[in-house]
């Protein structure tokens, strides 16, 4: 087997209004092995971002666990940052996107950029 790195830009200076939520593009995820890396910018107030699983690259889910609870967070809480580069073990799927919450501070512009490696 082979591997390789992805990077993908998921979102690029997206538009989140005060107390909003967004979704960034999806991506096949299937490949991914180990850890993943997230980079995020937010521009102003308060986020959290959660990443969300699909079989089908259509319908998403939050991960969770046998009692119910998130599986999913990936950073709670960020304020506003030029940059913080994440590294976390992800929920297994076939497809998989973030979502991105704001919490009640400020509109912001958010960017995410996801880094893995696959194997073929």
């Amino acid at each position: 087997m082979s591997s390789r790195l992805v990077q993908s830009l998921l979102s690029n200076a997206q538009v989140l209004g005060k107390n909003g939520t967004i979704y960034t593009t999806s991506i096949k995820f299937q490949d991914c092995v180990g850890d993943t890396i997230l980079f995020i910018v937010n521009t102003a107030g308060r986020i959290t971002v959660s990443q969300q699983c699909s079989f089908d690259g259509v319908v998403f889910y939050d991960p969770v666990d046998a009692n119910g609870s998130s599986l999913g967070i990936v950073y709670s809480d960020l304020n506003a940052t030029v940059g913080v580069y994440i590294s976390f073990s992800p929920a297994l799927a076939s497809w998989t996107r973030f979502k991105i919450v704001e919490e009640n501070v400020e509109a912001t512009l958010v960017t995410l950029k996801l880094l893995f490696r696959a194997e073929f």
